[in-house]
Order: C-alpha cells, then sequence, then structure tokens
C-alpha cells in the first residue's frame, strides 16, 4: 500500500524547500498542487493541478494509491492547507505530512518577532465581522488577507474601530518583489499592498 505525502513547500522561493520535503518529492510517483508549487515536479511524474476542484483531487489521490502520492501545500501544512481536508477523506495512519518553513513563521522573522502568542486569522474566501474584537482582545494578530480582504480594507476597518494601532505588513515573500513594513494602521490604509498577504496588529 502506498503513502499519502502532504509536503510543505514553504513560501515560494525553492532555496526554502527543506531537504526532507525534497527527499519526499523525489520519492513520490504522482504529486497534486497548485500550478507554483507543481513547478518544483519533474516532467516524468504524473501531476494533478489544485484548483476548486476537491472532488477531482480525492479520486486522483484515491488512483494512485498503489504507490506513493504527494499532496503539495505552500507553506506548513499545519496552517489552512489542504490537510483538513485530506484527514477528512483518508485514513489518519495512511497520511505523513512534512512540513514545510510557513509564510507566517518567515513574516515573523522578517519582522524579527517571536510568534508563540500571536492569534491566527485568515479571510481567504470569507468575511470576518468580529475582526475588530479579536485584535482588541489579543496582544499580537496575524491575519491572512485576500482579494476581497486586502490589507488596506482591513487596515481601514481596524483605524476606523480601534484607532491607530502599531502595524505591519509581509507581502510576496522570498520574490524579487518582498515587501517587510512595520509602522501602524494607518500608513498600511494609505498604501498599496499586494492582496495576498499577512497583517500583523499588536494591541499594546
Amino acid at each position: 500500500m502506498g503513502r499519502i505525502l502532504v509536503i510543505g513547500t514553504g513560501p515560494g522561493n525553492e532555496k526554502y524547500l527543506t531537504p526532507v520535503a525534497r527527499a519526499a518529492l523525489e520519492e513520490a510517483r504522482a504529486v497534486a498542487g497548485g500550478s507554483r508549487a507543481l513547478m518544483l515536479v519533474s516532467r516524468e511524474k504524473r501531476k494533478f493541478q489544485i484548483k476548486n476542484n476537491l472532488h477531482e483531487l480525492e479520486s486522483f489521490v484515491r488512483e494512485n494509491m498503489d504507490k506513493t502520492v504527494a499532496v503539495l501545500t505552500s507553506g506548513d501544512p499545519g496552517i489552512f492547507s489542504i490537510l483538513k481536508f485530506l484527514l477528512e477523506k483518508f485514513d489518519r495512519d495512511e497520511i505523513e505530512v512534512i512540513p514545510g518553513i510557513s509564510s507566517l513563521q518567515l513574516c515573523f522573522a522578517r519582522f524579527r518577532e517571536t510568534w508563540e502568542d500571536v492569534r491566527l486569522i485568515s479571510l481567504h474566501g470569507r468575511n470576518h465581522e468580529n475582526i475588530s474584537s479579536v485584535v482588541r482582545n489579543n496582544r499580537k494578530v496575524a491575519i491572512f488577507t485576500d482579494s476581497r480582504n486586502s490589507p488596506r480594507k482591513v487596515a481601514e476597518k481596524l483605524l476606523k474601530e480601534l484607532g491607530n494601532l502599531k502595524a505591519g505588513v509581509c507581502c510576496n515573500l522570498t520574490s524579487e518583489d518582498e515587501i517587510i513594513l512595520i509602522s501602524n494602521l494607518m500608513e498600511i490604509a494609505s498604501g498599496n499592498f499586494p492582496e495576498n498577504s499577512i497583517v500583523v496588529v499588536w494591541s499594546e
């Protein structure tokens, strides 16, 4: 019986792919992942691109379970990834998780900050009406933004409801266009940052 390897590919730059993840990727005979992650995969492997097609992903994994099949996630599989879906569909004993360097880890590394006390919020594909309450009640909050809830929109909402708190933003981590800023909500609200970013807010 084959295995399902859920491999964290890191924040984007191939240099941040861990040696263990690289070895697991070499072992796999079939690989599923987003278009960016699949660029890491050699031509001879069978590939499946993950889009908005989780039913087809499940079928692809089951069809290839006679051999080792890998499912690639950006960052680390333990944070807002496809791992939750796979654990619902497959036996836990069939899955091996290979951790990766998450964008959250790298963001706080760039800030030279610890993150053991951070509260995480993902706005990917959802609204978060209580975001101001979460920030008010936690010393440090990291917010994963998206096209509907961009850094500017998030900062505008928090600025209006909580005032000009200390805040930072991390964008395009490990790329040539990387942006790292620690300032305040007012500066982020007046800026033009990529939609898929991480905004960090300190309430004290």
